[in-house]
């Protein structure tokens, strides 16, 4: 059970008041050019976050990857060949990978990464990606965390405390987080 289609920009704004996220320009970003390239659509609550929030982090618990972010984090495409090799190297090793991976149908396809490098993926199950869920990767233990929603609705579940995360510190959801962004690029293999 996934995030409810029209329901992504509701989260998108509801986080951006947990964060006290001040307006400022949107990040524009060539959708059409990103859905190309990665070969499928991507959810609407993502693409609305990407917009508003841009690359960035949570006081850097959560990083969230967006197209014209930079760096091993916040590049979207640049982490996303790299988290498909490292899985593809695990299951190579035998350590089980229990999701397809990107570009597979239903393949997982990274988003995001905790301060400790845990990896945040969408489940891509279903043809519509507004009803994709999240996927954490422990990597210390090879264990998984799913969340049954939107990337937006797990984002604020966790950093109000409505959802634990096993790598997050106790009491995490009841602090007070910002959201640190880094502008854009120019130009990080997708133009504008």
């Amino acid at each position: 059970m996934g995030a409810m289609k029209g329901m992504g920009q509701d989260y998108v704004e509801e986080l951006a008041q947990v964060v006290d996220l001040a307006p400022a320009p949107r990040v524009r970003i060539g959708w059409e050019r990103v859905e190309n390239k990665l070969g499928r659509r991507l959810p609407s609550d993502y693409r609305a976050f990407a917009e508003r929030f841009g690359p960035g982090h949570f006081e850097e618990y959560i990083w969230v990857a967006v197209p014209r972010g930079f760096g091993d984090r916040l590049d979207f495409f640049g982490q996303l060949e790299q988290r498909v090799e490292t899985l593809r190297s695990l299951a190579a090793d035998g350590i089980p990978v229990p999701y397809p991976l990107y570009p597979e149908k239903g393949g997982l396809i990274s988003w995001g990464s905790t301060i400790d490098g845990e990896i945040l993926y969408w489940r891509t199950d279903d043809d519509d990606p507004d009803r994709w869920s999240v996927v954490l990767h422990l990597h210390e233990t090879d264990d998984w965390f799913e969340f049954q929603g939107s990337v937006t609705q797990f984002l604020c579940a966790i950093l109000t405390g409505q959802t634990a995360v096993p790598v997050l510190p106790d009491g995490f959801g009841l602090q007070q987080h910002a959201f640190i962004r880094f502008g854009p690029t120019q130009d990080a293999g997708v133009p504008a």
